[in-house]
């Protein structure tokens, strides 16, 4: 937001500073932002803080905190370490070991449930209806899935895929010419900052095309057509009967 106020770190106000203001608190928004901060946003000539971090709710307000980040974003907004203090929950599968037996107990326990499911199905008038029946089939496989089979354990990757040791050798070039120009003045610091423009769009460039080609790898050479790329574009965006 390009709107000068006292309120989030600039010396003075504007025009569209108030007006930006009055939208914040008739919303009843709350201005996580802190007045003597780093500048948000900053290049060779022009420092400023544009970026505004807003958050519904007094309770939510008092338990976050705020604060602008040293490490350099590749940009000329600086990255923003927002932390709010409620509890998050993690969504996982569940896995069931399906390679080492326990299907003549899943044949069994499911025998049971085909009746309902075969009535349910001659019933069905509408999309609606549908839907719902086949979300029960799915919630009766898991029921005698959990009877029949032991759970597996899925372990998550914290990794990122894209990320290279060039890429990490370019960044700590970068913010070493970035000290300099920290540190220097007059035409010593135009000229490490002029290095520090080529080395910030070299990094730019570098970090783009890693990102582009994991992506199109972790697209094109998966093995399971209805692995990972699949579920994260259908699973929870579709009702069940358009997966059919």
């Amino acid at each position: 937001m390009n709107d000068p106020s006292t309120l989030w770190g600039y010396a003075n106000n504007s025009p569209r500073g108030n007006i930006m203001e009055d939208l914040i608190s008739g919303l009843n928004l709350h201005l996580l932002n802190e007045k003597n901060s780093e500048p948000t946003f900053q290049r060779r000539n022009a420092k400023g803080w544009p970026d505004l971090t807003l958050v519904k709710g007094v309770q939510l307000a008092r338990t976050a905190s705020w604060k602008v980040r040293d490490e350099h974003s590749s940009s000329d907004h600086k990255y923003i370490h927002t932390q709010l203090g409620i509890g998050v929950q993690n969504h996982t599968y569940t896995r069931f070991k399906t390679a080492y037996g326990g299907h003549r107990k899943f044949s069994m326990h499911f025998r049971k449930e085909i009746p309902q499911i075969q009535q349910q199905l001659h019933d069905c008038n509408t999309r609606e209806q549908l839907d719902e029946t086949t979300s029960f089939l799915q919630r009766a496989i898991f029921r005698c899935c959990q009877k029949a089979y032991k759970l597996k354990k899925v372990k998550q990757s914290t990794k990122v895929t894209w990320w290279t040791q060039e890429l990490d050798i370019k960044k700590k070039e970068m913010r070493a010419v970035q000290k300099r120009v920290n540190n220097t003045t007059g035409m010593e610091q135009t000229r490490y900052q002029l290095l520090f423009s080529r080395k910030q769009a070299l990094y730019k460039k570098l970090s783009l095309r890693a990102k582009r080609t994991s992506l199109k790898n972790f697209c094109t050479q998966t093995k399971n057509p209805y692995g990972i790329p699949y579920k994260a574009i259908v699973k929870d965006n579709l009702p069940p009967s358009d997966l059919f």
